[in-house]
């Protein structure tokens, strides 16, 4: 494992100039491959750094004809793609397949995660060097940084680890915790907590927007209501999603039918989108306290954080964070963390053969 930096430089050095012809191509145009989760965000973000997005290539026939922040949705095959040369690929788990069809046609292709790993270098090095608190953290994110860059899962292989959520001392083996589950999906990570802490805990509150896994949550905490001898309202259930402010969200899913739901800001051409209410946890917590919060929010994590401010000023709690969804918030989402409290100290973790699973660990001693 004591590699994954050295051949990360290396990558990153190789890639560099590739990367600079990509930047100069901003003024003239670049596509997106991949209208999914992160071709979403990633026509956001290339935009912002003022790159022109030609148009965003997928090959499912029910995108084409849409457009994402003004960019049309069109087949791989359409003539802007060709006509524009530079493509960038966020079809995160075939990226490299991908790069090598379109290099093959004679197309500049490079994965969307080696552009950002390779652009946002100085911004990862801080987190592993001033953030993360163990050797196996900064070889976790070596690990995930080397996959960006490779286009290859197999060093999050190296690196997988057991006991999502829960496999730091005091992450559940405390029988005063108080549970937040953000994005409880079927209760899954409700039953590993009762499990882990042996049925001995405070509280447990589980938010979920879906209704279709919120029916299954419901069904799943009855039954291990009964099964550990639970008290009435130990286990409290929220159809709701989590973020900064309390409202209503747009309930969208734009990588196709997974059974997770994305929330999003409701827009004015897109009435048509089931919404769902949404909590900040300030607001629901009204002042009482957590001490244990796990967030897998398809992206609003950050959202999340803002929203529990006053709540993790206060309290100081555990915290599981998901940060895999967006390539920044490997970065962003402990930084802003030790702005809300410095004394949170930081470890890495990685749950999955795939690119996905990354959880940032926080707590205080």
């Amino acid at each position: 494992m004591s590699d994954f930096w050295a051949r990360a430089a290396d990558l990153r050095a190789e890639q560099q100039p590739l990367i600079s012809r990509f930047q100069a191509a901003f003024s003239t145009g670049i596509v997106v491959y991949g209208a999914g989760f992160v071709g979403t965000w990633a026509v956001q973000y290339l935009q912002g750094l003022g790159a022109k997005v030609v148009c965003v290539a997928d090959r499912n026939p029910a995108k084409w004809h849409t457009a994402i922040r003004g960019v049309p949705v069109v087949a791989p095959e359409d003539p802007a793609v060709a006509e524009t040369g530079w493509v960038l690929v966020a079809a995160r788990h075939a990226a490299k397949a991908v790069v090598e069809q379109l290099t093959a046609t004679g197309l500049t292709a490079l994965s969307f995660d080696a552009f950002f790993a390779v652009s946002r270098y100085p911004d990862i090095l801080e987190i592993n060097n001033a953030f993360l608190a163990d050797e196996l953290s900064r070889q976790t994110l070596g690990a995930v940084v080397l996959a960006w860059l490779s286009g290859s899962p197999a060093p999050c292989r190296d690196v997988q680890a057991p006991d999502q959520y829960f496999c730091l001392p005091g992450f559940a083996d405390d029988d005063r915790h108080i549970f937040i589950d953000a994005g409880a999906y079927v209760g899954d990570t409700v039953e590993k907590f009762i499990w882990a802490c042996h049925g001995a805990f405070k509280r447990i509150h589980a938010f979920e927007p879906g209704e279709r896994q919120f029916a299954a949550l419901r069904q799943r905490t009855e039954r291990l209501a009964a099964e550990w001898a639970l008290d009435d309202g130990q286990i409290a259930l929220v159809n709701a999603g989590v973020a900064e402010a309390s409202g209503r969200m747009a309930c969208v899913n734009v990588s196709g039918p997974a059974q997770s739901l994305n929330l999003v800001e409701a827009a004015a051409d897109r009435d048509d989108l089931p919404t769902s209410a949404v909590y900040s946890l300030d607001d629901y917590l009204q002042g009482q306290p957590a001490s244990l919060i796990k967030a897998d929010v398809e992206g609003l994590e950050l959202a999340l954080l803002r929203g529990a401010a006053a709540t993790i000023r206060r309290y100081g709690p555990k915290m599981a964070l998901s940060v895999y969804h967006f390539p920044s918030d490997i970065f962003e989402i402990p930084a802003y963390v030790r702005r809300l409290d410095p004394g949170y100290r930081f470890a890495l973790r990685h749950h999955s053969p795939l690119l996905m699973e990354t959880v940032l660990y926080c707590w205080k001693d």
